[in-house]
């Protein structure tokens, strides 16, 4: 009996020819498997000659996609065609100006790009004060003394966008917190008179920024601090009018007092942020003058340099004119 796996011999028959071979009389079937590696492999007839039509109406573009003369169509739309062109001319241009720099050149320019940078550790502050900037957000942190000398130390939070003031106080001994709404702030923004510039954000922000100074800009502030209940204070502050030699009062509120622990934690956090800002700063600073200082010695070595090779082209040339003169002479 044969098996399915017996090989009787002989040349190989393709697909076309035969459909199945005879074996001791017996047909034996060809395997689906191989019936579908011969389907893959080999195309119709009637395929071939639609594609062999197809390339003999449509000649080949020997500019394709590569440019060198390939034997495959150019499929791209014009506007493809014109997008490649475009990039590649600018990849040209960009290796051109690549290449007209030299290496000094290029090195300059990076660690100009690298003197530009922040430290890692700055981007959260710089964030944090672009957004409090972008909130109209105004904190402030001073100190002050009541009109009974007494000294105190007030850190505000002056929110224009929601309308909302926020203060905490403290003499080192008791501290008080306390905030204006909304509402509140209205209120107190008709109570005050309106002037040519000013309005009550500005005369507030001016006070909470700079106490009782007035060497800033001529304007003295004066506030009060009186204790209205065992566990509330009355906060008012006021100008100074000169002309008038009286006080003109700009706001008041009620804080209420909390333990002094829990005000100079904030207080300090405060201080110690601001602290950490002005130090970055300050070496962003120290690092741009360094850099401009870099390419000032740079310039004037270079001006020598030039003068130098003047002096020098002036000396060759007085020198080229005097043989010449003496040659004349010979003559």
């Amino acid at each position: 009996m044969s098996s399915a796996y017996s090989f009787t011999g002989g040349s190989l028959r393709l697909k076309g020819n035969a459909t199945s071979t005879t074996q001791g009389g017996k047909v034996s079937k060809k395997h689906k498997h191989k019936s579908k590696s011969s389907k893959v492999i080999e195309a119709p007839s009637s395929k071939m000659e639609h594609v062999a039509s197809t390339i003999s109406s449509n000649p080949i573009d020997q500019h394709g996609p590569s440019g060198s003369g390939s034997s495959r169509r150019d499929l791209r739309t014009p506007a493809e065609i014109a997008y490649d062109e475009a990039m590649a001319k600018r990849a040209e241009e960009k290796i051109l100006r690549k290449a007209a720099k030299s290496h000094k050149e290029q090195v300059e320019e990076l660690n100009s790009y690298l003197d530009k940078l922040t430290e890692y550790n700055d981007i959260p502050k710089i964030l944090k004060r672009m957004t409090r900037s972008m909130d109209d957000d105004f904190t402030y942190f001073v100190k002050i003394l009541d009109d009974n000398s007494d000294r105190y130390y007030l850190k505000s939070s002056i929110d224009e966008r929601t309308n909302t003031i926020l203060m905490q106080l403290t003499n080192l001994k008791v501290g008080w917190i306390g905030t204006l709404n909304q509402n509140q702030v209205r209120a107190l923004a008709k109570k005050f008179p309106p002037e040519e510039h000013d309005t009550f954000y500005s005369h507030t922000q001016r006070a909470f920024s700079k106490g009782n100074h007035s060497e800033i800009d001529g304007r003295t502030y004066v506030f009060t601090c009186k204790i209205i209940e065992k566990n509330r204070l009355e906060f008012v502050w006021k100008q100074m009018v000169d002309d008038l030699n009286s006080l003109k009062i700009i706001g008041s509120a009620e804080l209420q007092e909390r333990p002094i622990e829990e005000i100079l934690v904030k207080m300090m956090d405060h201080a110690i942020d601001e602290m950490e800002t002005l130090r970055s700063t300050n070496e962003q600073k120290i690092f741009e003058i360094q850099r401009i200082n870099g390419q000032l010695n740079k310039a004037l070595e270079t001006v020598k340099q030039t003068v130098d090779t003047k002096e020098k082209l002036e000396a060759d040339l007085y020198r080229k004119n005097k043989t010449e003169i003496r040659k004349k002479k010979i003559r």
